[in-house]
C-alpha cells in the first residue's frame, strides 16, 4: 500500500531555486518574524522524524465519523518560516499525509472535503484539511471565496495526482488551497465527485 501511494504521489523533481522563486512570485519572503528564536539544531533528525510521522499518519475512517475543518500540521514550530528550503521539506510532509486521507476517505460514505492549505502568513499554519458535514455547524461544503484558480507552478508540487490551486486574500496575506478533482467534494462550487 505505501509503495502504490509513493508512486501516485511521486512529487515532481523541481530544483529548490525554482520553487523558491515561483514561491516568492506568489507568496512574500519567508516570515522570519514567526520564526523560532532558537537555532535550528539536529535538522536531519527533526525532519526525519516528521516524514516518519507522515508516513505512519492513518485517518481513522468509519461510518459515523465525521470531521469539521480537520487539519494536520507538519510544521508545528514554523521552522517554514526561516527558508523555503525548510518550508519546502514541509509542504511534501504534508503532501503524503494528503494521499493518506485520499485513500482512507476513499472507503467513506458520506460527502467529503480534503484540501493542501498553504498559508501566506505563517509556515506553521500550512495544513491538510478535512470536512465533512457534522453536528457543530452547517456549513459543508466549504467554498472559498474570491480564489484565483489556476497556479501550474504550485499544482505541480505534489507530483503526478491532478491538483488544483487557488490563491485568495486572507488576513493580509495570500493564501493557497490545493485539492484533487475528481475526490471527495470540489472547492470550486461544491460539485460532488466519487460519492
Amino acid at each position: 500500500m505505501a509503495t502504490c501511494l509513493a508512486a501516485r504521489f511521486d512529487r515532481q523533481k523541481l530544483p529548490t531555486k525554482k520553487f523558491c522563486d515561483d514561491m516568492i512570485e506568489l507568496f512574500q519572503q519567508p516570515n522570519s518574524a514567526k520564526t523560532p528564536r532558537r537555532k535550528f539544531r539536529g535538522k536531519r533528525t527533526y525532519f526525519r522524524r516528521v516524514l516518519t510521522h507522515a508516513r505512519q499518519f492513518q485517518l481513522q475512517v468509519h461510518d459515523d465519523a465525521w470531521w469539521d475543518y480537520w487539519h494536520y500540521h507538519a510544521d508545528w514550530p514554523g521552522w517554514g518560516n526561516a527558508s523555503w528550503k525548510y518550508r519546502r521539506s514541509h509542504l511534501d510532509v504534508l503532501g503524503i499525509v494528503f494521499q493518506h486521507c485520499v485513500a482512507a476517505l476513499v472507503r467513506y460514505p458520506k460527502p467529503f472535503q480534503t484540501w493542501i492549505l498553504i498559508s501566506g502568513g505563517d509556515a506553521g499554519h500550512d495544513a491538510v484539511v478535512v470536512h465533512t458535514t457534522n453536528p457543530n455547524r452547517d456549513d459543508f461544503p466549504y467554498v472559498p471565496k474570491d480564489v484565483r484558480w489556476g497556479h501550474p507552478d504550485i499544482e505541480n508540487l505534489f507530483g503526478s495526482m491532478e491538483m488544483r490551486a487557488g490563491t485568495y486574500a486572507y488576513e493580509g496575506n495570500t493564501d493557497c488551497c490545493i485539492y484533487a478533482p475528481g475526490v471527495g467534494v470540489s472547492l470550486e462550487g461544491g460539485t460532488v465527485f466519487g460519492n
